[in-house]
């Protein structure tokens, strides 16, 4: 972050994802914080890339620097880095170890070319050994795993062949285009950078964010042989170099900040009507997953953390009535035990059946109200979190959810 540490106008923002630098965590972050209707997800789909920004809030995709010439107001980018060697590793494991129902997303979304690179990467690293597959295997190898951050910040992107520039020139001209991306995180410094991000926005706290898209099993990078590392240190030195000067500015960032990095007048979103919220909208909350559709409309599963939080503007005074309707529980006997605040105060929440639909009710009384200046911080808390997997071994969804 240059500059101010806070915005004072509201961009377009544009998350540059490059791959295994924790962008899913971070994409999973950000996303419930701005309207679907102002939402692009997975920019670089082949039915997605002729998509133009234009209008939009929150843009994001395997993309590069050069999409940023597509806005036609300039946006406030955001990009992740990663010390170079620990991307590389976690890159080819991925690759290596790409499930069935990922590659053929892969397949679906993505030209033939880039998934049959990817195919052969996959059945070479399996036969090969890393070792091996590094040296018999150059040319797919160094595609996949050469100073790709530094390739994103040129406009490039690890999909397309090698820029033809000299490193000198290449290296100087990913420094210049990190210098003019508004936001930087590290991949190794994740909840430091969410503050960050929080901090620019005025937004609440993100809250916990796991580590989604994790290869699991794969080897410590001691276990690996050191001839691979070696090659992988000599192939990705411009990384490197790119990944000092990104962390040099991330520390002046976090040693530029003066005032508390959550909290605070929102900027960009305000806080939505606490009257009718619907989960289409920017959610200014923590504990939620992702948005997601069911039966036609958005919901937000709990279970991130135990207590889902939702900051909503409330205009009106007197006594209320809380009301959210329940789209599905994997248990019943969870709602039972469900705890419901207001500010920081207990409410008495009641579990009501109107025409076959579950709603989850409350009184919130007018002293609550008044004390509340406008504001109303809404927790919703479960004792048990469960795995839908727990349910239907095999659906492959392991996701603790409320």
């Amino acid at each position: 972050m240059s500059g101010k540490s806070r915005l004072d106008f509201p961009p377009p923002l544009l998350f540059l994802h490059i791959r295994k630098t924790a962008g899913s965590s971070v994409r999973q972050a950000l996303t419930n914080r701005f309207a679907v209707e102002h939402t692009l997800l997975d920019w670089h789909y082949q039915d997605r890339r002729r998509q133009r920004p234009d209008g939009l809030r929150f843009v994001t995709g395997h993309c590069s620097f050069a999409d940023v010439a597509r806005f036609t107001v300039p946006p406030l980018v955001l990009v992740f880095l990663r010390p170079a060697v620990e991307r590389a590793l976690s890159a080819y494991h991925f690759y290596r170890d790409i499930p069935a129902h990922l590659m053929q997303s892969f397949r679906d979304t993505l030209p033939a070319e880039f998934v049959a690179q990817r195919e052969r990467f996959q059945v070479r690293a399996r036969a090969l050994g890393i070792e091996r597959f590094l040296r018999d295997e150059e040319p797919l190898a160094r595609q996949w795993l050469w100073n790709v951050q530094t390739r994103v910040l040129t406009g490039g992107t690890e999909a397309e062949p090698s820029p033809t520039l000299d490193e000198g020139a290449l290296i100087d001209t990913a420094i210049a285009n990190l210098a003019a991306c508004g936001l930087i995180g590290l991949t190794d410094r994740l909840s430091e950078s969410l503050q960050l991000i929080e901090h620019s926005f005025g937004w609440p706290s993100l809250g916990y964010e796991p580590f989604a898209n994790r290869t699991e099993g794969r080897p410590q990078k001691e276990e690996l042989p050191q001839a691979a590392i070696k090659i992988l240190n000599d192939w990705n030195r411009l990384d490197e170099q790119l990944y000092t000067a990104a962390a040099r500015r991330f520390d002046e960032s976090l040693m530029g900040l003066k005032q508390e990095l959550t909290g605070g007048p929102g900027v960009t979103i305000a806080r939505q009507d606490a009257r009718v919220f619907r989960f289409d909208q920017p959610i200014l909350g923590r504990g939620w997953h992702p948005r997601e559709k069911y039966n036609g409309e958005w919901i937000c599963w709990t279970g991130i953390e135990r207590t889902a939080t939702l900051s909503l503007q409330l205009s009106t005074a007197g006594p209320h009535r809380l009301e959210c309707r329940v789209a599905h529980v994997l248990d019943p006997e969870i709602l039972q035990d469900v705890r419901v605040g207001i500010n920081g105060f207990a409410l008495v929440p009641r579990i009501d059946v109107r025409k076959g639909v579950v709603w989850l009710t409350a009184d919130v009384p007018s002293e609550l109200v008044r004390r509340s200046r406008g504001v109303v911080e809404l927790e919703l808390s479960v004792q048990r979190l469960m795995r839908p997997s727990e349910l239907a071994p095999g659906c492959g969804d392991n996701r603790l959810l409320g």
